[in-house]
C-alpha cells in the first residue's frame, strides 16, 4: 500500500503511543471473537487503498542489512513492501499506517506489540503497582526494544512520509517535478546521536497520586486531566534519564514527606496541596541544579518563608545533601504553567546557572533557559546546520527565535556577523551573557517580535549585504505567517535554514509557504527546498529533529 496516496495528511504523522493504542485494541477483539454475537462487516478506510508501491533505496546506518536485529530479518514482505504476516483493522488507519512505515524501513514489530500500553482511560485501568515501571518506559521510550539501527529506519521512514505530504502539497500549487520516491528534495541519512542512554539534561518531575494512592510521589504523569485518572509514576527504569535526576526525585518525595504541605493536585475546583514539583537540569560534568515549584495557595509571608529555608536546609546540609545541588531555585505558582517574568524564580543556595559547552563554545543554563535536551546530540545539530548555511565571511546570520543564542554563537566565527531575534526578555538575557562569556564580538541581539526585527534591521544599512542566511528554530507550534512573509520580503536573505521536531499542522504550512508563488496574501520572492537532513535528538523515542534548507530560486520561479 502506498501510504503517501492512501493517507489524509490529516492522519499522518501519528504518535507512536497511538498505534500502540490500536494495536492492544485489534489484539483484545480477536481474543474475545469467539465470545461474541456475529456483527456486520467491518467498513474500511476509503482512504486506504492499495496501490503498487516500488520500495525504495532506504539509507542504512553501517551500510548492510546484517545490522538489523534478527527479527527484522524475518520480516516477510510482498512486492510492495506491505507485511503479510499481520494485517489489522483498525478504524482511522494509523495502526496499518505504523505497520507500513515499519515495513518500508525493514524493522519487523510482532503482534505482541500490543502488549505495550497508552496512557489514557482504557488502559489506565490495566495499570498496576507491578506493571507500572512497564507502562511508563513504553510511553516516553516507545522504541527501546529496537536495535538502533532499527530506529534510524524507523525515523528516516517517517520523515519520508512528512517530505512526501510537504511535496504534494506544493506540488498542488507550483509545478515541481518530484523524484522517484515523491520528494521535492532529497531527504539524506538520519545524523545519529553520539549517545543512546542517559542523555537527558532536563527533567521535569510532577507530584501527584501514585498508583497506589499516596499524594506525594514525584514522577511523570501517565493519563489526562480531562478525564480526571491523572496518575504519577515514579521514574526507576527510563533509560533515557540520568541517575542523578532520579535520585533528587526520590530525594524531594522524602521532603514532601516531612512537610506539614503535602503534594498539590488539580480538583474540580481548583488546586488542592502545595508541592507542584521539581525539575532537573544538569550538564556533562555532573553538575546539577534544581528547580522546586510550589502552590502558595494561603500561605502568609512567615509561612512561605519558613518553608523555604526548610527547603535549602534539607538540600544544603540534610538528607538532600549528597544530591550536591550547584543551584536550588524557587518558584511560588499558582498556576499549572507560570511563566518565569510574571512569577520570578528565586535562588535559594548556590550559583546562579551552570556550564555547558558545546565544540569549543561554553553556555550558561539559567533554570528557564532553553537548551537542547541531548547536549552530545546538539553538537551534530549545529554542525549541519553551518553546513546548510555555508557560510562565509560576508555572510550575515539570521538567527530567528535564537533563544540563549546557542547556534548564533556556534557559528559566529566563520560569518561576519550574528543577528539574533527573540521576544523572551530573560533568553535574550542569557544570549548576552553567553556572548560574553565565549569573546565573541560579532553578535547582536534584539529582543522583538520576529517579523518587526527582520524588517526593521534588514534595513539598516550596516546589515545590507547581498548574502544573509537565516536560521529559523521555533516552537512546535511553528511560526506566525508574518514571519515568513517578513523572510520572504527580505531580499537578502538567500537561505532558509528550517528547524522542526515534527512538522505537522502549523509548522507543516510555514514549509510550504515559503514556497508557494507570490500573492497578495504571501508577498515576496518564494524559496526552493534543495536539502532535508534529520537528526536524531532522542533516541528510543520516535521523535526527531528535521532541517530543511530553502534557497531562493529566481530562475526556477520567473
Amino acid at each position: 500500500m502506498s501510504m503517501g496516496a492512501g493517507f489524509r495528511h490529516s492522519h499522518f504523522p501519528l504518535c507512536l503511543p497511538q498505534f500502540i493504542r490500536h494495536a492492544r485494541r485489534t489484539v483484545a477483539s480477536q481474543s474475545q471473537s469467539s465470545a461474541r454475537p456475529p456483527t456486520a462487516p467491518s467498513v474500511r478506510n476509503p482512504h486506504l487503498r492499495r496501490k503498487s508501491f516500488q520500495k525504495p533505496a532506504l539509507p542504512l546506518l553501517g551500510g548492510s542489512d546484517s545490522s538489523l536485529s534478527e527479527s527484522s530479518q524475518e520480516l516477510v514482505k510482498t512486492d510492495r513492501g506491505e507485511i503479510t504476516s499481520v494485517e489489522a483493522e483498525d478504524d482511522d488507519g494509523s495502526f496499518t499506517a505504523f505497520r507500513g512505515i515499519m515495513a518500508r524501513a525493514g524493522v519487523t514489530l510482532p503482534l505482541g506489540l500490543g502488549n505495550h500500553f497508552k496512557p489514557d482511560p482504557f488502559l489506565r485501568l490495566q495499570i498496576t503497582a507491578e506493571n507500572q515501571d512497564e507502562v511508563l518506559a513504553a510511553t516516553m521510550t516507545p522504541l527501546a526494544a529496537l536495535s538502533y539501527p532499527d530506529q534510524l529506519r524507523f525515523k528516516w521512514e517517517r520523515n519520508r512520509q512528512l517530505l512526501r505530504n510537504f511535496s504534494r502539497s506544493v506540488e498542488k500549487k507550483v509545478a515541481v517535478e518530484l523524484d522517484e520516491n515523491g520528494l521535492i528534495c532529497p531527504l539524506e541519512p538520519v545524523v545519529p546521536s553520539p549517545v543512546l542512554t542517559h542523555f537527558r539534561n532536563k527533567d521535569e518531575l510532577n507530584v501527584s497520586s501514585s498508583v497506589d494512592g499516596y499524594k506525594g510521589a514525584v514522577g511523570f504523569f501517565i493519563g489526562r486531566s480531562r478525564d480526571n485518572n491523572i496518575i504519577c509514576v515514579r521514574p526507576k527504569s527510563l533509560v533515557n534519564m540520568k541517575e542523578i535526576h532520579k535520585h533528587l526525585g526520590r530525594r524531594f518525595e522524602e521532603f514532601i514527606e516531612s512537610s506539614q504541605y503535602g503534594g498539590c493536585h488539580l480538583e474540580p475546583t481548583g488546586f488542592v496541596g502545595h508541592w507542584k514539583g521539581i525539575t532537573a537540569r544538569s550538564n556533562r560534568q555532573g553538575d546539577l541544579m534544581a528547580v522546586v515549584a510550589m502552590h502558595p495557595q494561603t500561605l502568609s509571608l512567615e509561612e512561605l518563608t519558613a518553608e523555604k529555608k526548610r527547603l535549602s536546609e534539607f538540600f544544603s546540609s540534610g538528607p538532600g545533601k549528597d544530591c550536591n545541588l550547584k543551584s536550588l531555585y524557587f518558584q511560588a505558582c499558582p498556576h499549572s504553567q507560570c511563566s518565569p517574568i510574571q512569577y520570578p524564580m528565586e535562588l535559594l543556595f548556590g550559583a546562579d546557572g551552570i556550564i555547558e559547552s558545546i565544540g569549543r563554545m561554553k553556555f550558561r543554563i539559567s533554570p528557564s533557559a532553553f537548551f537542547q535536551i541531548n547536549t552530545d546530540a546538539a553538537e551534530q545539530l549545529y554542525l549541519k546546520i553551518a553546513e546548510l548555511t555555508k557560510p562565509t565571511p560576508d555572510t550575515i546570520l539570521l538567527d530567528v527565535c535564537c533563544g540563549t543564542g546557542t547556534i548564533g554563537l556556534f557559528m559566529a566565527s566563520k560569518v561576519d556577523q550574528v543577528i539574533g531575534i527573540e521576544k523572551n526578555v530573560l533568553a535574550i538575557a542569557d544570549a548576552e551573557h553567553n556572548m560574553g562569556l565565549n569573546n565573541v564580538p560579532n553578535a547582536t541581539y534584539f529582543c522583538d517580535t520576529a517579523e518587526k526585527a527582520i524588517k526593521r534591521i534588514l534595513k539598516d544599512k550596516q546589515y545590507n549585504y547581498s548574502t544573509v542566511s537565516a536560521v529559523v528554530n521555533p516552537g512546535r507550534s511553528g511560526l506566525d505567517l508574518k514571519v515568513i512573509n517578513a523572510l520572504r520580503e527580505a531580499p537578502q536573505v538567500n537561505r532558509v535554514v528550517y528547524v522542526s521536531c515534527l512538522p505537522v499542522a502549523n509548522a507543516m504550512r510555514n514549509l510550504i509557504d515559503l514556497c508557494l508563488p507570490t500573492s497578495k496574501h504571501l508577498p515576496g520572492e518564494p524559496f526552493y527546498p534543495t536539502r532535508a537532513i534529520p537528526v536524531d535528538m532522542f533516541p528510543n523515542t520516535d521523535h526527531c529533529e528535521l532541517l530543511i534548507l530553502f534557497e531562493r530560486n529566481r530562475l526556477f520561479f520567473a
